[in-house]
């Protein structure tokens, strides 16, 4: 039975050049190092009369902040124009902008507090922040048909934004500074049930998508999911602080004679859905080094470093990358170099496959390898190409994320898949011998009819003319 319970949001995929960059444009750093980072956004009505605001979809920190755009007096930290991560696009600007509180007649803050770091390092989401409410509009179903007004929401308005964002929603509960998320508003207003969320593609590289709060995808999607498929993953519960981890008891690949090479055992890797690339072990970086070095000694391939910055963290982390020529020929060598990788669960048996064509991202000059290795740290850190691929899903209340266990299914599609294409051919083969067929049957019977009319000119008498050589008739007897 589906559930009504749950707020849906449309997401899109923020554009590239809404991202700040530390290289010149278009150069390998500057092309990799945007990769690190990829968000969505999402855009919520509010106030009155309403305004459309995007806001940046955070998974793992729990602000629900919505930018004014009225600057803060006085601030003490450059966030217009020193800019981490985002760098928002005069494109982006020219179509969405900041929430004006004072268009708002619904609008009212009981007060505004600074938000003064721990320390140096920690740079807060907004300088200042009021506690506020203003009315808002949310949609409670997947169509979003059902549209909910909710007056007197509490909202946090951010003034002097890190790096001049226009918003976030954070999707954790709770975190090191207690700060309020949108699941547990929505929680405290009964418009969600529980604390999990989803995201829903119909590819995992889509631009566009939805965001599910309060729900699973078998309550929504239940001719596509099975609840009696979900399976808790292995070790999710394990850490305190970032739960979005799985344990896999193998990491490996298959060698040219088919045989497997660990590359890892149980290992913790952390699904990161905001990023475009894998961060891999240390062991995995000697390997490509090792299998691409007499293309590196040719100067057809190139190892190269560049900055990027963990905003978990809040610093820059040093990355290494490599990044080849774009000819056939490379391309062919890198296809018998770089391996697919399956990320193995005993509990689940199950492989999570990391394909090479996924690995392997061609630009106009070059070819890059989605796997890049961090100096600060040696662990395995799962981009979209897994976080988003396989159907996952999250509940910071209990720190578990859970994944729908498909595998006879997939078999059940490929099979069918492969039926199908038999099936096909079969067909084919069938239309070409019944043609044939059809083409040897009737050639016999023109040719019957035309020895049949040949023979019936003999037997009715008919007078024959040959021409002779002055071109005059001739009857033959």
């Amino acid at each position: 039975n589906s559930i009504n319970s749950y707020i849906v949001f449309n997401i899109e995929l923020l554009a590239k050049d809404n991202y700040k960059t530390l290289y010149e444009q278009n150069t390998p750093k500057d092309i990799i190092s945007r990769e690190l980072i990829s968000s969505y956004f999402t855009e919520i009505e509010i106030g009155t009369s309403f305004q459309k605001i995007p806001l940046i979809i955070k998974p793992k920190i729990a602000d629900f902040v919505v930018t004014s755009i009225h600057q803060m007096e006085n601030p003490t930290r450059d966030y217009t124009s020193k800019k981490y991560v985002y760098n928002l696009s005069p494109e982006f600007l020219a179509n969405h902008n900041y929430f004006n509180e004072k268009k708002s007649s619904t609008f009212n803050s009981s007060f505004c507090e600074k938000r003064s770091p721990i320390d140096e390092s920690e740079k807060p989401l907004a300088e200042q922040v009021c506690y506020s409410n203003d009315t808002i509009i949310l949609y409670e179903d997947k169509d979003f048909k059902e549209k909910k007004i909710l007056k007197e929401f509490y909202l946090e308005l951010g003034r002097n934004a890190k790096d001049n964002i226009t918003g976030t929603i954070g999707l954790n509960l709770n975190d090191m500074f207690n700060h309020v998320s949108i699941l547990s508003l929505l929680k405290k207003k009964k418009l969600i049930d529980n604390y999990f969320w989803f995201f829903d593609f119909e590819k995992w590289d889509s631009n566009k998508g939805k965001l599910f709060l309060g729900a699973m995808p078998h309550d929504i999607y239940g001719n596509k999911y099975n609840k009696s498929n979900l399976v808790d993953t292995p070790g999710a519960a394990n850490d305190n602080y970032i739960f979005y981890n799985v344990v896999f008891d193998n990491i490996y690949f298959k060698n040219s004679t088919g045989e497997k090479e660990i590359i890892g055992a149980n290992e913790k890797a952390e699904l990161n859905l905001e990023s475009n690339v894998i961060i891999g072990k240390h062991n995995f970086r000697k390997y490509l080094n090792d299998s691409l070095n007499n293309l590196i000694k040719e100067k057809k391939c190139f190892f190269d470093s560049f900055e990027g910055y963990l905003e978990r963290m809040d610093f820059y982390y040093d990355y290494d990358f490599f990044y080849c020529y774009n000819t056939k020929e490379i391309k062919e060598q890198l296809n018998n170099i770089i391996p697919d990788i399956y990320f193995n669960s005993k509990k689940l048996s199950y492989d999570f496959e990391l394909k090479k064509e996924q690995i392997l991202k061609e630009n106009e000059n070059y070819i890059y390898i989605y796997i890049i290795f961090c100096h600060q740290y040696n662990s395995w850190h799962l981009g979209k190409q897994i976080s988003l691929k396989y159907q996952f899903v999250f509940n910071p209340d209990i720190k578990m994320v859970y994944f729908y266990y498909q595998k006879n299914e997939e078999k059940k599609e490929e099979k069918e898949e492969n039926n199908y294409l038999y099936l096909k051919i079969i067909g084919v083969i069938a239309l070409c011998i019944i043609f044939g067929f059809l083409g040897v049957i009737l050639g016999k019977k023109i040719y019957g009819m035309r020895k049949k009319r040949a023979n019936e000119l003999n037997d009715d008498n008919f007078e024959y003319f040959s021409e002779n050589k002055d071109n005059s008739l001739v009857k033959d007897n």
